[in-house]
């Protein structure tokens, strides 16, 4: 037993694929790695993403280092566009709540799923050769086992249907129970209810 997102770091994707199919039941097809620096650039290159922060996020992130970049601790409450650094920082806070009251992993997951609605935004108003531009940058930054053929098709069918991409977070929180495993705050879930879900 041990936190899921540990099967990455002592196994590889292999491991991760492994478990989630063990797990959830479900198979992944393909997988892609990027680092934390990566992260950064990627935002960095689509420039920036726009995110609405409370008034308490704000504060917490200008008096932080997880906005590791000092001159960039200026962001505010409210709607605003942010660089890869903020975004990151913004990516990582963990303990102070979301607007909805989120926290922990939850609300780092409604971070991630509001940067990634604003990226993708931000690529469905962009050409197929702007993209390939974007993406000729990214390559260096990633780790996959898809082709380039097999990415440029994802990119086509992303850009298709990014109107319509819908999200959500498996495990629910209220199919888990907390608990305490080797000294560690986990969430237990219910498989059977994951599994259907996925």
């Amino acid at each position: 037993k041990n936190k899921i997102s540990n099967a990455y770091v002592i196994g590889g994707e292999e491991l991760m694929k492994t478990t989630l199919n063990q797990n959830f039941g479900i198979t992944i097809d393909h997988s892609i790695a990027i680092d934390m620096s990566g992260v950064e650039n990627c935002i960095n290159l689509l420039g920036g993403t726009e995110v609405t922060l409370t008034a308490e996020e704000a504060a917490y992130l200008n008096h932080t280092n997880f906005i590791s970049n000092k001159s960039n601790r200026n962001v505010v409450e409210g709607l605003q566009y942010m660089n890869g650094n903020q975004t990151l920082g913004y990516l990582r806070i963990r303990y102070v709540p979301t607007a909805t009251g989120d926290t922990n992993d939850y609300g780092r997951t409604k971070r991630l799923i509001q940067v990634i609605k604003s990226l993708a935004q931000k690529l469905s108003l962009k050409n197929m050769d702007q993209i390939l531009e974007i993406a000729k940058s990214l390559l260096p930054m990633i780790v996959t086992d898809m082709s380039p053929e097999e990415i440029f098709d994802s990119l086509e069918i992303l850009l298709s249907s990014s109107k319509n991409i819908d999200y959500t977070c498996i495990p629910r929180f209220e199919d888990c129970t907390s608990s305490n495993e080797n000294g560690m705050s986990v969430l237990i879930p219910d498989l059977d209810q994951s599994r259907k879900l996925f």
